[in-house]
């Protein structure tokens, strides 16, 4: 039982082994890691319960607890091991002194784990792991802050998008994007910011109707049972089926965020259909015409994502648009498509960047800060997400999703 005794708090250590990437001192409060690389994947291996390291990207969900105080001030030589003690997270919460870079208020600032840093960040940065208990501005020189310290939630941060049917950690969410946004706080405090989860193959979606320009056949999104397959539209030149999701996303000047979705199209003849994921500006009511009847390019408005042109039928481009301006094709010929096989494509602003992602790898050149400056990208637009296709073709043309997440945390 954690105890209040006088002016401290009874917490729980754990002496831990450390291996230091790098020659620097150890302060208290900095944040570490188990090491989940110990060993051999496929053996039980106990080491990585006491072999720790500095947070790391895709390692997150393994958030072992703070320095010790009585640490503070270690010196370590890159390559060498040593003995340290943390602080272990609390379910109920507990109140010491930790490390962060953020102008703090008194129960109000969000303290969050961030990849490649020792340092609390803000809500924005990562998953939330405390809440400031002490008002003082770390922001200029960081250092320590009284804090609640509860650690991260105990749900998988990919549960919302497994299934009943097998994926493998390909298939699933790029672990590497979503540790840095806090998904069960967006999922139980819709306030914070904008969340959109759908998982298709699981049937748990309901009235995503997706649209037509034309009165030729178009299929909704599969219900109950469905199996992730859509035939969008049939036998007719130039029509569209379009869906968007009020999810809310200010694509710069606000808060990180990402859209990643798993896809696949059936044809990848040229001349046969254009397909779009991203975010992207239309009216309210979702008109349609997203996409030009040429399939060259789409219709005007402002845009950020992938984009498979009916001219080009088998590559995926990352491109951006702003409305009034020509397209800009940021990464020409950036996934090579293979017909009817599912690719997971991604992209995270981290606050000043926009990086893209194939099956769960950072791919390509970064959307620039310059770039996002310039007059050619949609800059500080409210966009939703969107998925699309046209057909300048009177062939069927089938695009499938598996499953799609966004977010942007408040």
């Amino acid at each position: 039982m954690s105890q209040v005794t006088y002016e401290s708090e009874k917490i729980t250590k754990k002496r831990v082994r450390f291996t230091a990437a790098a020659s620097e001192t150890l302060k208290s409060g900095y944040m570490f890691c188990y090491n989940s690389d110990k060993g051999t994947a496929s053996e039980s291996d106990a080491t990585r319960a006491v072999f720790v390291e500095k947070p790391a990207a895709g390692k997150l969900q393994n958030f072992a607890g703070w320095l010790a105080p009585e640490h503070a001030g270690k010196k370590v030589v890159s390559g060498d091991t040593y003995f340290i003690d943390i602080i272990e997270p609390s379910v109920r919460g507990q109140r010491i002194e930790i490390h962060t870079d953020q102008n703090c208020t008194i129960d109000t600032t969000e303290l969050s784990l961030v990849p490649g840093q020792w340092y609390a960040g803000s809500n924005a940065e990562g998953r939330v792991v405390a809440v400031a208990a002490q008002t003082v501005d770390r922001s200029s020189t960081a250092g320590t802050v009284l804090a609640n310290c509860f650690g991260l939630d105990l749900v998988p941060k990919n549960s919302i998008a497994a299934s009943a049917r097998s994926r493998t950690a390909a298939q699933l969410p790029t672990a590497a994007i979503w540790e840095n946004f806090d998904l069960e706080d967006l999922r139980k405090n819709p306030f914070k910011g904008s969340l959109l989860e759908a998982d298709f193959v699981r049937g748990e979606v309901a009235d995503d109707v997706f649209q037509t320009d034309t009165t030729a056949a178009v299929f909704n999104l599969p219900g109950t049972g469905g199996i992730g397959e859509m035939v969008l539209f049939t036998s007719a030149d130039n029509e569209e089926a379009a869906v968007q999701w009020n999810c809310p996303i200010t694509v710069s000047g606000g808060n990180p965020w990402a859209l990643e979705a798993r896809v696949k199209v059936e044809n990848i003849t040229n001349a046969r259909a254009t397909a779009v994921l991203g975010l992207m500006f239309r009216t309210a009511e979702q008109a349609g015409d997203v996409v030009a009847d040429d399939g060259a390019a789409l219709t005007d408005g402002d845009f950020v994502g992938f984009v498979r042109f009916a001219a080009d039928g088998d590559i995926w481009d990352f491109i951006y648009d702003e409305g009034g301006q020509a397209t800009n094709v940021h990464d020409d010929d950036y996934h090579t498509a293979v017909a009817d096989t599912y690719v997971t494509l991604g992209m995270y602003f981290n606050g000043t960047t926009i990086q893209g992602y194939i099956n769960g790898t950072a791919t390509g050149t970064a959307i620039s800060a310059a770039d996002i400056a310039a007059a050619d990208f949609p800059t500080a637009a409210v966009v939703v997400p969107t998925l699309a296709v046209k057909g300048d073709n009177a062939a069927d043309f089938d695009y499938s999703v598996d499953w799609i997440r966004v977010a942007q945390q408040g």
